[in-house]
């Protein structure tokens, strides 16, 4: 999970469908990115200059390790393991 991602739109008052809105993706799509840490480098750019371009990009993207179901993200897809 973005754990820092997730803390920053919080405290800005953004909530996941506004972000996804400005991402161009279903909410429950933003969210799953989000939880599963798959961003593409891209994503991850659109984020921090559309949503925080005062943030430092390591600190939004900065990895809690946390595995959910025994899934990992490779390359923007989801990979089991």
């Amino acid at each position: 999970m973005y754990a820092n991602l997730f803390e920053s739109l919080r405290k800005k008052g953004i909530s996941i469908n506004a972000a996804a809105s400005v991402m161009k993706m279903p909410e429950s799509t933003f969210r799953k990115k989000v939880n599963d840490r798959c961003f593409s480098v891209e994503e991850a750019f659109l984020i921090k200059d559309n949503l925080f371009p005062e943030a430092d990009m390591r600190y939004l993207f900065d990895i809690v390790p946390t595995q959910v179901n025994g899934n990992e993200c490779e390359g923007g897809k989801e990979v089991k393991r």
